[in-house]
């Protein structure tokens, strides 16, 4: 379906278009305009509006050649109450993609990085994961895996949470996530599970090769079997009186420490 057939009606929550999601808000829509727009199918901005932000956002649809459609404020009722800030965009679904693709974009178009997976087991809150797909972005992961079942999937809300980065980091969808384990294993992928009962502390393990972090559910954590076929179980200690992190700020420190250990890596190897 061309964007011009698209714009000529709203589409709503419950029509027959599985493989599209809602992107709102003025910060998300840029990001997904500046760097996915080829994913973009409609821009919709609040008719009538004065807001210097969305005429600049509009501007950055019109050189990516974007049909825009101006909608009154009742449109965006679609969102229930989220802040959508009087724009949004409709963008197509990334085509289904295997572990094994995912593998090999990583090996082969990594530019010499070694490879870094997200696997979540059973992450529920659409905030949780959309705020993991943005993190996952901003540290360039090779991809974040999830399941297609107890799992949180794309949506329009975790569009917004993510700021635009769930349609620009590469993800996978899977039936169970114990096989995509089992996969990249099987390739020499160290897969460390974060567990807060974990026996080594993050900061003590060599996060410099391939690495898969997996991180489990908001309410009772990584199921037992996943626990068990975990290459080893690491924790970030607590320092405080709260004796955990929020699933998606737990997954920023092990990103962000796995990045940190491979500048260091780079650096000195090039000292």
């Amino acid at each position: 379906m061309s964007n011009k057939e698209i714009i000529k009606r709203p589409w709503r929550k419950g029509d027959d278009a599985s493989h599209l999601n809602w992107v709102y808000g003025i910060n998300p829509v840029k990001e997904v305009l500046t760097y996915a727009s080829n994913t973009v199918k409609g821009v919709y901005v609040l008719k009538g509006s004065k807001n210097k932000r969305l005429t600049e956002i509009a501007a950055i649809a019109r050189r990516r050649n974007l049909l825009i459609k101006e909608v009154d404020a009742e449109f965006f009722n679609t969102f229930e109450g989220d802040v959508h800030q009087g724009v949004c965009v409709l963008v197509e679904g990334v085509r289904a993609i295997t572990v094994a693709e995912v593998y090999e974009r990583a090996v082969v178009s990594g530019k010499g990085r070694q490879p870094l997976f997200v696997i979540l087991d059973e992450i529920e809150d659409p905030r949780n994961f959309g705020a993991i797909l943005r993190v996952a972005e901003c540290a360039a992961v090779s991809a974040v895996v999830y399941q297609s079942v107890r799992q949180a999937g794309m949506s329009d809300v975790v569009g917004k949470t993510s700021a635009g980065a769930s349609a620009l980091v590469t993800s996978c969808e899977v039936s169970n996530v114990k096989h995509a384990i089992r996969f990249l294993q099987g390739r020499g992928v160290f897969v460390y599970g974060a567990y807060e009962g974990g026996e080594r502390v993050l900061w003590d393990v060599d996060l410099t090769v391939p690495v898969a972090f997996v991180f489990g559910s908001e309410a009772s954590g990584m199921r037992r079997i996943i626990k068990e076929m975990c290459d080893e179980l690491i924790h970030v200690p607590m320092y405080g009186k709260v004796e955990s992190l929020n699933v998606s700020v737990a997954c920023g420190v092990f990103l962000f420490e796995c990045k940190r250990q491979r500048e260091m890596a780079a650096r000195y190897k090039k000292a």
